[in-house]
C-alpha cells in the first residue's frame, strides 16, 4: 500500500476524493476489507504520532513559560534601571552645561 498521506496538509483536502483515489490504487488481488483495515491502522498510527508530537510541544511550552516570564521580568527591571540612569545622566549633563556657562 502506498497511500499519499501528505495530502492531509493541503488546504483544499477533500476526504472523499482522497479515499476514492487511495482505494482505486489497491491491487486486484488484495481484498478490499483487509486493504481498508490496513489503511485505517496506518491512519491511526499517523494520528497517534501527531498527537504525541503535539503533547510533547505543549509540555515543553508549559515547562519553559515560567522561565521566559522570569527573563521578561528581569529585562523589564534592567530597562527601568537603565531609564533611571539615563534620566540621571540628563540631569548631570544639564548641570555640567550650566557650570560651563557660568565659567564663561
Amino acid at each position: 500500500m502506498s497511500a499519499d498521506f501528505s495530502a492531509f496538509s493541503n488546504k483544499t483536502f477533500d476526504p472523499a476524493s482522497w479515499i476514492n483515489s487511495t482505494v482505486s490504487e489497491r491491487s486486484d488481488d488484495e481484498p478490499l476489507e483487509s486493504y481498508l483495515a490496513s489503511l485505517a491502522m496506518k491512519l491511526h498510527i499517523i494520528s497517534q504520532d501527531y498527537t504525541d508530537q503535539l503533547e510533547t510541544g505543549m509540555v515543553e511550552a508549559t515547562t519553559i513559560m515560567p522561565r521566559i516570564m522570569g527573563e521578561i521580568s528581569r529585562i523589564e527591571d534592567v530597562l527601568k534601571s537603565l531609564e533611571g540612569e539615563m534620566g540621571s545622566l540628563g540631569t548631570v549633563r544639564y548641570y555640567f552645561f550650566y557650570l560651563c556657562c557660568l565659567c564663561m
